[in-house]
């Protein structure tokens, strides 16, 4: 009778087991819906992120390319100032180098706010990266 009533306990107690198992796996696919919603607008925040950096760096790339044209449009200018033999000419090619000049500063500074864009977004970049690893983490 007491083996029986042992076994009996042990019964229940797997019985017990199961069910509390069971409670928990049925918890899960919910919580892995969860985190894989989560990851999934992590992804494409991400996506969106890279996106406009690359735009960013594309137009970037862009402004140095018209900062050569125009140093080479000051040098050109230069060269022409050497040559210059009469008053009228001379001012014309100063006026147009001057010009030339200050595009090229305001581009410079362009390229430096666009600098400073691409350090705000790779730091945003860094933070989702971060963000998707946890939940990526979670999910193991």
């Amino acid at each position: 009778m007491q083996t029986q009533l042992s076994l009996l306990e042990t019964i229940q107690k797997i019985d017990t087991a199961i069910e509390s198992i069971e409670k928990q796996q049925a918890k899960y696919p919910k919580e892995r819906e969860r985190l894989d919603e989560a990851m999934a607008a992590l992804k494409a925040e991400l996506d969106s992120l890279d996106e406009a950096n690359a735009e960013i760096i594309s137009n970037k790339k862009q402004l140095e390319g018209d900062i050569a044209n125009w140093e080479d449009k000051i040098g050109r200018h230069e060269e022409r100032l050497k040559s210059i033999s009469n008053d009228k000419q001379l001012k014309a090619v100063n006026k147009e180098k001057n010009t030339a000049t200050k595009k090229k500063v305001e581009i410079g500074r362009e390229i430096a706010s666009i600098d400073r864009l691409i350090e705000a977004k790779e730091a945003e970049l860094d933070i989702v990266r971060g963000k998707l690893q946890e939940k990526m983490d979670e999910h193991a």
